[in-house]
């Protein structure tokens, strides 16, 4: 298959405010692929099917991201990330779904039925993602260190594990939430 290409653009600030007590990180971008590498299964020389890498001719991602640290004071420190990104395939390419429930290979051949998967979400990407956290550092007295809690929270969007968007291959979105002390 064909090397992957990308052509990528973006526009962000990176920098501090609040008198040098919060950092933020945003940025707004564009990319471009061609020759995406995808994994999926296609007709062999033999016949039959197999799992293969192909490079699907073009796919795009839009999106931002964005990330906020603020040392409120010198004990409580608060962060943020957020994030959005479009990705899908932009041209025509179709593959052939050997695992489709709906037409399984005992009673189909996938091969007569190619599935074109221009408009489909890339493989493992999360339209949405944020996390935001608060830490507290508490001194101990006599010199015995700093005993720090953080609670942090945290979700993650939908993805595909297969280019045909089923069900079946979706590991659903989903939050988290953790303490350390």
């Amino acid at each position: 298959y064909e090397p992957e290409g990308l052509t990528a653009y973006e526009l962000g600030y990176k920098g501090e405010i609040l008198n040098g007590t919060m950092q933020v990180n945003s940025a707004l971008y564009y990319y471009d692929y061609q020759d995406v590498h995808t994994f999926a299964s296609g007709p062999t020389a033999l016949g039959g099917v197999s799992t293969s890498v192909f490079a699907v001719p073009s796919a795009e991602m839009i999106g931002f991201d964005t990330d906020v640290l603020w040392l409120v004071n010198q004990r409580i420190t608060l962060g943020a990330t957020a994030s959005y990104t479009h990705s899908e395939y932009t041209d025509s390419f179709d593959m052939i779904d050997s695992f489709n429930a709906a037409r399984p290979g005992t009673l189909f051949n996938a091969a007569d039925t190619p599935f074109d998967i221009k408009g489909n979400q890339m493989l493992r990407v999360p339209e949405y993602k944020f996390n935001a956290y608060a830490q507290y550092a508490l001194p101990l007295s006599g010199d015995k260190g700093t005993l720090t809690g953080l609670i942090d929270y945290s979700y993650i969007d939908s993805v595909y594990f297969n280019v045909f968007e089923q069900a079946s291959d979706e590991a659903p979105d989903y939050t988290r939430v953790d303490a350390r002390l």
